[in-house]
């Protein structure tokens, strides 16, 4: 935790501000007031869905979707409710499941939340 008061801002330890990187979470619905990752930049980040629905037509049309969708098939995401992209962000830690508290729906186990990784992009 980045903040010494609750006047501050909250930021994520594992969340950094890196040009040019796009963090990728599946199934969230994180606010400014959100637990997981802290206080982030709205204007920076793209989001999208109202799923279910498969990944490729999640993720089509996003900045270097076809390399995003290769990740998450990799990982054994094929469908998801939602998608949310801050750019220009690291999120240092593994992908993988995350906390309930970061799904808007945690009682649908088929679509928990889940971080795809941090991929590099290429601002169009």
């Amino acid at each position: 935790m980045s903040s010494d008061t609750d006047d501050e801002p909250y930021f994520s330890d594992d969340l950094h501000e890196e040009e040019g990187w796009v963090s990728i979470w599946l199934n969230t619905g994180f606010d400014e007031e959100n637990d997981t990752i802290g206080w982030f930049d709205h204007d920076h980040s793209e989001a999208g869905g109202a799923g279910p629905e498969p990944i490729r037509d999640l993720l089509t049309g996003f900045s270097d979707w076809e390399s995003w969708i290769d990740a998450a098939e990799r990982h054994g995401r094929h469908r998801a409710r939602y998608v949310w992209m801050p750019h220009d962000h690291v999120y240092t830690v593994p992908p993988g499941r995350m906390a309930a508290s970061a799904n808007p729906e945690p009682d649908d186990p088929d679509f928990p939340a889940y971080f795809l990784g941090s991929f590099r992009y290429h601002p169009g």
